[in-house]
C-alpha cells in the first residue's frame, strides 16, 4: 500500500488557506474524470493542477459549477484512485 501525503498553504484574496491530505491508494476504479493529467490515475499531479485553477473554471471545475472550488476538491479526493481500462 502507498501512502500519500500533500499539504498545501496560499492566501486566495478571501483569506489564507491550508490544505493537509494524507491518502491511500484505493481499488481500481473505472472512471476517472479527475485524471486531470491523463496519466490513468487520480494523484497528486492531479491535486496540483485542480488548486492551481482553484477560483477558475475549465477542466478542473469536476462539479460543473463554474468555479474550481471545495466541492471539485471533494470529487477529486473521493476519486483519488488508479484508472481501470
Amino acid at each position: 500500500m502507498t501512502v500519500s501525503r500533500f499539504e498545501f498553504s496560499f492566501e486566495p484574496a478571501d483569506g489564507p488557506f491550508h490544505l493537509d491530505i494524507v491518502l491511500e491508494d484505493s481499488a481500481p476504479c473505472k472512471v476517472c474524470p479527475a485524471d486531470l493529467n491523463n496519466d490513468g490515475m487520480v494523484s497528486g499531479e492531479d491535486l496540483a493542477l485542480l488548486l492551481a485553477e482553484w477560483g477558475q473554471g475549465g477542466q478542473t471545475d469536476l462539479n460543473a459549477d463554474g468555479t474550481t472550488s471545495g466541492g471539485d476538491l471533494a470529487v477529486l479526493l473521493a476519486l483519488w484512485c488508479f484508472c481501470a481500462p
